[in-house]
This record gives structure tokens, sequence and C-alpha cells, in this order.
């Protein structure tokens, strides 16, 4: 059986990577090398939750998405948080080892870090997914 949180990481990477090319999405990580500077974007924190299907293999997966940017300003976040839900909710997540619902936007929320100069944005998305075969 297929990793479906595995199998929805790599088409919300997929999708993310080729917005960022049109976008100042910045790079997209799943895991920031030590000296990348804002603005980057990160596919975080991820989990499924079984609905049961065919074999229990229908799983209800949730994940954030952070955005990072170090500028004056929280307009600076607005626009690439917009990018990111342009980009992720709705979309045709394509996967050769799950079929992938759209993602729903459930909500976002974004914070000045201790450092007085970069911003933090979370936008939490869920879709469902099932194995491809």
């Amino acid at each position: 059986m297929a990793d479906l949180k595995l199998a929805a990481q790599a088409a919300i990477y997929g999708a993310l990577n080729g917005a960022a090319v049109v976008t100042d999405l910045g790079p997209v990580f799943e895991y920031v090398p030590q000296d990348e500077e804002p603005p980057f974007t990160i596919v975080d924190r991820m989990s499924a939750t079984p609905q049961g299907g065919k074999d229990g293999a229908f799983d209800l997966i949730e994940f954030d998405i952070l955005t990072v940017v170090r500028e004056p300003g929280r307009e600076f976040l607005t626009p690439l948080m917009a990018a990111v839900r342009d980009t992720i909710e709705g979309a045709t997540l394509v996967s050769a080892a799950a079929i992938l619902s759209p993602p729903e936007f459930v909500g976002d929320e974004d914070e000045l870090l201790e450092d007085g100069q970069t911003y933090l944005g979370r936008q939490r998305f869920s879709l469902f997914a099932q194995p491809a075969d």
C-alpha cells in the first residue's frame, strides 16, 4: 500500500515548486538549509486520520504550509500567502501512488518572530487520499 502522506507531500511540493517559478515564494523546502535566507516556503506539519474505505485505506490528510519573509512589514508576507492559497486550494494534485482530492483551505495565521524582522505565515489545508491501485 502506498504511503498516502508521502504521496500527498510530493504532490503538494510539486505544485508549490511550479508556483515558485512564477511568484516570489522563493524556494520550497521540507527541510530548510541552515544558511537559507527568506523568503522561502516550507511544506510543514502533516497528519493522516483514517476515514475507513476499502481495506481502511482512505485518509484525511491535513497539512500546514509555512511562508517566511524577512521584511519591514506584514504587507510583504500577505501576497505570498495569497499565492500559496491560490496554488493549493482546489488544485488538482498529481500523484502516481494516490488519488488526492482537491485541497480545502482550513485557515491561516501569521506572526512577527522574536527577532522583530521575520514574519511567519502558517496556512492549514486538508484533503482526502486513497491508494491509486
